[in-house]
């Protein structure tokens, strides 16, 4: 993949390699007739400094992408870098050194059941410290306290477990852990999704300065758009394991240009206070022509409204602004097709 210049919005300089490349990756789970595949040639550059959200209703891929880069599932084909090292070619000794770096690090979206119940805070902490070969007390005291401080936790939690804490706590208590071990890549699978509003914003504050004050990468993986429009540079869009939309989150919430994202717009209101079309007009009707079908077909045809004879081949991403790409055969005809159908209908707006 070739190295472009990040926004302006990002810590990395112009010119900089991405810090995270995904190339063609393909991940298969099962075997035999239960073999299924959940993701198909997806391509992801993450840079420092950047936030990145990733999107896409449930059994899109999102997870299974997450935990493909931290080395818990083995692509089928393709490969993964970090800071240029494929590290998804490493085997045996020389994975389990890369991982005891610590440079990549995943937070559950469930800290209660990713986090050791019978440890406490403290001991959870310095877990990673310790297999990373860290054995001096008074430096693993240090870096565990200096951890809990940056998601704003102070030594009284130190001696609780899990149980003792409360769910905002648990969550910051697995973003200490993971930053402890001073990693270069986040990567938080629902931070949010079951926090109340106010420790919600706050965390998505955190995750915002963290990227600022440390120059983490940081992938954030949500179904609720509305969280990532005030903290992520990018937004990448996955449907049945292939990225069909990726660009500038301010750009792609305001002219999506892939029918998917548009729908997932529209079926999440609080994302914008006016929505230029309905979900019902972006949904597929019984009056629309029939699909294209077949295995090589777009991946979206069946549920596309737009679906024409031309999308009877699966579209590869194609540009169609900076850092902005696309997976549609009709990104510069379907939008006005449906703001043809709005004019008809009126404008729906958020209620």
């Amino acid at each position: 993949m070739t190295a472009a210049p990040p926004d302006p919005i990002t810590a990395a300089p112009a010119g900089t390699p991405p810090l995270l490349a995904v190339e063609s990756v393909d991940v298969t789970l099962g075997r035999g007739w239960r073999a299924n595949r959940v993701l198909s040639g997806v391509d992801l550059d993450v840079w420092p400094g950047e936030i990145v959200g990733l999107v896409g209703e449930t059994g899109s891929g999102k997870t299974t992408l997450a935990r493909t880069v931290v080395g818990l599932v083995n692509p089928k084909r393709g490969r993964i870098l970090l800071e240029g090292l494929p590290i998804s070619a490493l085997r045996r000794g020389a994975r389990r050194a890369e991982r005891r770096r610590g440079h990549v690090q995943l937070v559950f979206q469930d800290p209660l059941r990713s986090l050791d119940p019978d440890l406490t805070v403290a001991g959870i902490v310095a877990e990673g410290l310790r297999i990373r070969g860290q054995t001096d007390r008074d430096e693993i005291r240090r870096r565990v306290t200096s951890a809990l401080e940056q998601p704003g936790l102070d030594a009284t939690v130190l001696g609780r477990t899990p149980g003792q804490i409360s769910g905002g706590q648990r969550q910051r208590v697995s973003i200490a852990r993971a930053l402890a071990v001073e990693p270069r890549l986040l990567i938080c699978d629902e931070p949010v999704s079951a926090l109340d509003a106010s420790t919600r914003n706050y965390v998505l504050r955190l995750l915002d300065q963290l990227r600022t004050s440390l120059g983490l990468a940081i992938v954030v993986i949500s179904h609720d758009l509305s969280s990532l429009a005030g903290i992520a540079d990018r937004v990448v869009v996955l449907y049945r394991g292939r990225i069909v939309e990726d660009g500038p989150v301010d750009r792609v919430f305001t002219t999506p240009r892939h029918p998917y994202t548009a729908l997932l717009m529209a079926s999440a209101p609080s994302v914008r206070h006016d929505r230029p079309f309905s979900p019902r007009q972006l949904r597929r009707t019984d009056s629309d022509p029939a699909p294209p079908a077949g295995p090589g077909a777009c991946v979206f045809a069946a549920r596309c409204p737009f679906a024409a004879a031309v999308c009877a081949v699966q579209p590869p991403l194609t540009a169609v602004g900076e850092r902005w790409s696309v997976a549609c055969r009709r990104h510069e005809e379907w939008a006005a097709l449906a703001q043809s159908a709005t004019r008809q209908e009126g404008p729906t707006h958020a209620r």
